[in-house]
Protein backbone atom coordinates (compact mmCIF):
# COMPACT_ATOMS: atom_id res chain seq x y z
CA UNK A 1 0.00 0.00 0.00
CA UNK A 2 1.05 2.67 -1.11
CA UNK A 3 1.96 5.82 1.78
CA UNK A 4 0.49 9.12 1.87
CA UNK A 5 3.85 11.20 1.74
CA UNK A 6 4.33 9.05 -1.71
CA UNK A 7 0.73 10.27 -2.90
CA UNK A 8 1.36 13.75 -1.84
CA UNK A 9 4.64 13.98 -3.77
CA UNK A 10 3.35 12.70 -6.85
CA UNK A 11 0.06 15.22 -6.58
CA UNK A 12 2.36 18.11 -5.82
CA UNK A 13 5.35 18.06 -7.51
CA UNK A 14 5.03 17.29 -11.67
CA UNK A 15 9.08 16.37 -11.89
CA UNK A 16 8.62 13.63 -9.60
CA UNK A 17 5.30 12.44 -10.84
CA UNK A 18 6.79 11.82 -14.05
CA UNK A 19 9.70 10.35 -12.32
CA UNK A 20 7.07 8.09 -10.47
CA UNK A 21 5.09 7.18 -13.81
CA UNK A 22 8.60 6.06 -15.80
CA UNK A 23 9.60 3.66 -12.75
CA UNK A 24 6.40 1.96 -12.53
CA UNK A 25 6.05 1.36 -16.11
CA UNK A 26 9.80 0.09 -16.05
CA UNK A 27 8.37 -1.82 -13.16
CA UNK A 28 5.66 -3.16 -14.78
CA UNK A 29 7.94 -3.74 -17.99
CA UNK A 30 9.96 -6.06 -16.23
CA UNK A 31 7.35 -7.93 -14.23
CA UNK A 32 5.48 -8.78 -17.83
CA UNK A 33 9.18 -9.62 -18.90
CA UNK A 34 9.75 -12.25 -15.85
CA UNK A 35 6.25 -13.54 -16.65
CA UNK A 36 6.94 -14.15 -19.66
CA UNK A 37 10.41 -15.82 -19.06
CA UNK A 38 8.32 -17.86 -16.63
CA UNK A 39 5.72 -19.30 -18.79
CA UNK A 40 8.24 -20.06 -21.95
CA UNK A 41 10.36 -21.97 -19.28
CA UNK A 42 7.48 -24.43 -18.95
CA UNK A 43 7.73 -25.66 -22.46
CA UNK A 44 9.31 -28.70 -22.96
CA UNK A 45 12.74 -28.68 -24.80
CA UNK A 46 12.26 -30.80 -27.95
CA UNK A 47 16.00 -31.93 -28.96
CA UNK A 48 16.10 -31.87 -32.55
CA UNK A 49 19.20 -32.05 -36.00
CA UNK A 50 20.35 -28.49 -36.13
CA UNK A 51 22.49 -29.93 -39.49
CA UNK A 52 20.06 -28.52 -41.84
CA UNK A 53 19.97 -24.27 -40.49
CA UNK A 54 22.26 -22.04 -41.71
CA UNK A 55 23.49 -18.98 -40.20
CA UNK A 56 21.79 -15.76 -41.76
CA UNK A 57 23.22 -12.65 -41.98
CA UNK A 58 21.94 -8.95 -42.99
CA UNK A 59 22.35 -9.80 -46.74
CA UNK A 60 20.47 -12.79 -47.03
CA UNK A 61 17.83 -11.71 -44.96
CA UNK A 62 17.28 -8.92 -47.17
CA UNK A 63 17.72 -11.08 -50.47
CA UNK A 64 14.86 -13.22 -49.07
CA UNK A 65 12.41 -10.56 -48.79
CA UNK A 66 13.55 -9.20 -52.02
CA UNK A 67 13.47 -12.04 -53.87
CA UNK A 68 10.40 -11.40 -57.13
CA UNK A 69 8.94 -14.75 -56.43
CA UNK A 70 8.45 -14.00 -52.84
CA UNK A 71 7.21 -11.02 -53.48
CA UNK A 72 4.54 -11.81 -56.19
CA UNK A 73 3.55 -14.59 -53.86
CA UNK A 74 3.12 -12.22 -51.04
CA UNK A 75 1.35 -9.84 -53.05
CA UNK A 76 -1.50 -12.77 -53.86
CA UNK A 77 -1.62 -13.68 -50.23
CA UNK A 78 -1.74 -10.41 -49.06
CA UNK A 79 -5.11 -9.16 -51.35
CA UNK A 80 -6.60 -12.72 -50.30
CA UNK A 81 -6.01 -11.65 -46.58
CA UNK A 82 -7.48 -8.13 -46.94
CA UNK A 83 -10.73 -9.43 -48.37
CA UNK A 84 -11.04 -11.71 -44.83
CA UNK A 85 -11.09 -7.98 -43.68
CA UNK A 86 -9.33 -8.97 -40.18
CA UNK A 87 -8.80 -5.89 -38.06
CA UNK A 88 -5.08 -5.44 -37.76
CA UNK A 89 -3.62 -6.39 -34.24
CA UNK A 90 -6.26 -8.31 -33.38
CA UNK A 91 -4.51 -11.26 -31.36
CA UNK A 92 -3.24 -12.60 -34.20
CA UNK A 93 0.37 -11.54 -35.74
CA UNK A 94 1.35 -8.14 -36.94
CA UNK A 95 1.70 -6.93 -40.76
CA UNK A 96 4.82 -7.24 -40.67
CA UNK A 97 5.59 -10.71 -39.28
CA UNK A 98 2.27 -11.89 -41.99
CA UNK A 99 4.67 -11.01 -44.89
CA UNK A 100 7.67 -12.90 -43.06
CA UNK A 101 5.23 -16.14 -42.26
Amino acid sequence: MKSFAIDTLRLLIPERRRLWKEQEARYSYQNNLIKDYQELSKVPLRPCSQSKLRLWDTKNFLDYLNDPVRKSEWSRVKSKLEAVRIPEMTGGVNPGDQRLI
